[in-house]
């Protein structure tokens, strides 16, 4: 379950990486590699218990009010290794800026096994 939650932030940080020039001056390798765990991990603001609805719900959230850092918190330490946190958030808060979504309907959620980008 969490890394469907983790494929959708990381291919947020994947773009944002792109965008902002991830691997550039902020002394962040382009090419990351993950120091401790595995596929599974997760950020620290994620529950181990919750739901994937509620973990979408819970980014959008995030997003909603601009709290960058706590979304990038959440991504794979492979992703964070693209940007520092702080380059996280003034590449988010400028690229992609606040998201007004007033109701989230989650329709379906489904196991699925996927490849997490840039975590192999």
């Amino acid at each position: 379950m969490r890394s469907k939650l983790m494929l959708l932030a990381g291919a947020a940080i994947v773009a944002l990486a792109v965008a902002c020039g991830g691997g550039g001056d902020g002394g962040n390798d382009a090419s990351p590699t993950v120091a401790s765990g595995d596929a599974n991990d997760i950020g620290s603001a994620a529950e181990a218990d919750e739901s994937p609805s509620d973990a979408v719900k819970r980014l959008m959230e995030y997003r909603n009010a601009g709290q960058w850092g706590r979304e990038w918190d959440d991504l794979h330490p492979a992703h964070q290794a693209l940007l520092s946190r702080d380059e996280y958030m003034t590449c988010a808060a400028d690229e992609i800026g606040l998201i007004e979504v007033e109701f989230i309907s989650v329709v379906e959620t489904y196991e699925e096994d996927i490849s997490i980008p840039r975590t192999d």
